[in-house]
């Protein structure tokens, strides 16, 4: 009669119990695929197209700049503006003393 240590499985055993685990999962794995292709994907079709403001940074050119050069028309004026009081001032400084 042989002795056999407890705790140790043979080698056969535990080969047999390995292969089991790995068709274990291979049988999961394709099962899941399985399922999964019945459930299928929602086609584009089904998608709900909204309409919404139109970002800013995808106008065109044009519509782009003529918001800029409206701006810049603004800052321009006021920096007018500003140079003809300038030029009063400065004018009125030269003729105050000769």
């Amino acid at each position: 009669m042989q002795k056999r240590a407890q705790g140790i499985i043979p080698q056969k055993q535990y080969a047999t119990r390995w292969y089991r685990r790995i068709a274990m999962h291979v049988a999961l794995v394709l099962a899941g695929a399985w399922i999964g292709s019945l459930v299928g994907i929602p086609s584009m079709a089904d998608a709900e197209v909204r309409k919404g403001n139109e970002p800013v940074a995808f106008k065109s050119g044009g519509e782009r700049s003529e918001a800029v050069l409206r701006d810049i028309v603004v800052i321009l004026n006021r920096m007018d503006g500003r140079m003809a009081k300038i030029e009063e001032i400065l004018v009125q400084a030269a003729n105050a003393h000769p």
